[in-house]
């Protein structure tokens, strides 16, 4: 909206200089100052509204200045700012602020200011006043707007950039599951290695192999991956003691042309199935009639039972070791509850594994941007989008101007190119190029406009007038126009 223009009835000042001396000049006259900076320049829509206020408003009791915020000391506050700024000062003083380009309200501020210094002039009494670089109550007010403004700003980006990484990451567990269909896993809390031992004896059965065992030191951010769309409630005992030591991440397969779905095949194993009692071992030696998962989980204890059990272990005091909160449950191991969590637990700890069964994808996308083309350049564009093909995240065809309102047509130039589409319509293409004063926005309503000018039989009884030379020229055979070639005669 703001760039260089001159605009006749206003002056100029760019240095301090130029700055006080027109404040002196001015003493005694409403001086309006439009402050600018000199990357955008001064405000070319306010042009009418100024020479409005300079001739029929304030005339001899006005003064109209342009002012480079740049150059002048009292004005710093408004560099680098493309906002246009009116400052109304009297007797050197700032009395008054006004932001944008609302041409009304310039004019009406003029007005309202002009009969303050009229009326302080007739009664001699003064109103309040300030230094020019001081900040007006509308300033502050007008700083804390745009700094709501900004943090709401930053706070819908922040919202909309978790969201469609949350998308893209769903997307990239969802293309996934179908290539890891015969892998799974069990993840075992640092102080909960020995159920995997425990546990050993259910895999044969089950006729499913251990692929790798690895102890790992998570981070939160492993944490996160690893408890992606889990049942697991992370709550501060749970991720204290996943991450307080070495946790092992045991890695299964299931057999080529295996079609039993994994992840219920493994929750069923640990979650829900009860130990059968052993007939050879004594009632004391046998399982407790509850799965797997119940029987390894723990519930946190409080400070005071921490402390008290290493007093009673004879072991040293804790002194400032972080314990989290009492009675919360901590798992003693987690089996993915869904495909869609096993296939991000898996490509996150197991990349290599999951690498030779398929290429991985990533839901952080490179800084990228948006390039729009006229469909008469696809097949331009399809041959450098040919020599950079790792370049180009996504393509389509869609019909409209708006990115918000287009309609999705392809999803290749190739694609396209094979669709049965309407041809254009040359004659009216090249009718609309003549910048007509109507033309139908749809074949519905052009039909519907045609018989309101042209209803059914117009024209039937008309015949067009030629006039003479039109029909001597009708009449004239074909190939008697000056234009002919002259034919030639045998001679005898």
């Amino acid at each position: 909206m703001a760039r260089k223009g001159q605009v006749s009835i206003q002056d100029n000042v760019e240095n301090d200089e130029e700055f006080e001396a027109y404040l002196q000049a001015h003493i005694h006259q409403l001086i309006c100052m439009e402050v600018y900076s000199e990357f955008c320049g001064p405000c070319l829509a306010a042009g009418n509204a100024i020479r409005k206020g300079k001739l029929e408003i304030g005339q001899e009791n006005i003064a109209m200045v342009k002012a480079l915020a740049d150059n002048i000391d009292a004005l710093s506050r408004f560099k680098n700012k493309s906002e246009p700024v009116f400052l109304f000062i009297v007797e050197g003083k700032l009395t008054r602020a006004m932001f944008g380009a609302n041409g009304i309200d310039l004019c009406r501020i003029i007005e309202e200011e002009i009969g303050l210094l009229l009326r302080e002039k007739q009664t001699g009494v003064k109103r309040r006043k300030q230094d020019i670089s001081e900040m007006l109550p509308e300033e502050s007010a007008k700083i804390e707007a745009d700094r709501k403004l900004e943090q709401e700003s930053r706070e819908a980006e922040e919202r909309l950039r978790i969201l469609t990484l949350a998308a893209r990451k769903k997307r990239v567990a969802e293309r996934l599951t179908p290539h890891v269909a015969l892998l799974n896993f069990i993840m075992f809390w640092p102080h909960c290695h020995q159920a995997h031992y425990d546990l050993y004896e259910k895999w044969d059965p089950l006729n499913l192999s251990v692929g790798a065992k690895d102890e790992i030191q998570l981070t939160e951010e492993d944490a996160k991956e690893l408890l992606y769309m889990s049942d697991v409630e992370p709550n501060e005992a749970c991720i204290h003691a996943l991450l307080k030591g070495e946790a092992l991440l045991v890695l299964f397969k299931m057999m080529e042309g295996d079609f039993r779905n994994f992840v219920r095949l493994m929750r069923h194993a640990l979650y829900e199935e009860i130990p059968v009692p052993k007939e050879d071992e004594p009632p004391e030696k046998q399982l407790p009639p509850i799965p797997a998962y119940e029987r390894y989980a723990t519930i946190s204890k409080s400070a005071r039972e921490v402390r008290r059990d290493r007093y009673n272990a004879r072991m040293e005091k804790l002194g400032e070791e972080y314990i989290p909160p009492g009675g919360l449950f901590v798992p003693g191991f987690y089996s993915p509850s869904n495909d869609l969590a096993k296939s991000n637990a898996l490509k996150h700890f197991y990349p290599k594994v999951v690498s030779q069964l398929t290429s991985i994808e990533s839901e952080h996308l490179p800084p990228h941007v948006l390039v729009m083309f006229h469909i008469d350049k696809r097949h331009d564009v399809k041959e450098i989008m040919t020599l950079y093909p790792d370049e180009m995240l996504s393509v389509g065809v869609f019909v409209g101007d708006d990115i918000h309102t287009a309609e999705h047509l392809a999803y290749s130039i190739k694609q396209y190119d094979t669709l049965d589409r309407p041809r254009r319509h040359l004659p009216l293409l090249q009718l609309a190029g003549l910048n007509p004063c109507y033309i139908s926005s749809d074949v519905a309503s052009g039909e519907r406009d045609c018989l309101t000018l042209f209803p059914v039989g117009y024209g039937d009884d008309f015949e067009e007038e030629e006039s003479i030379v039109e029909e001597e020229e009708k009449a004239q055979p074909a190939g008697d126009g000056e234009g002919d070639a002259p034919k030639e005669e045998d001679e005898d």
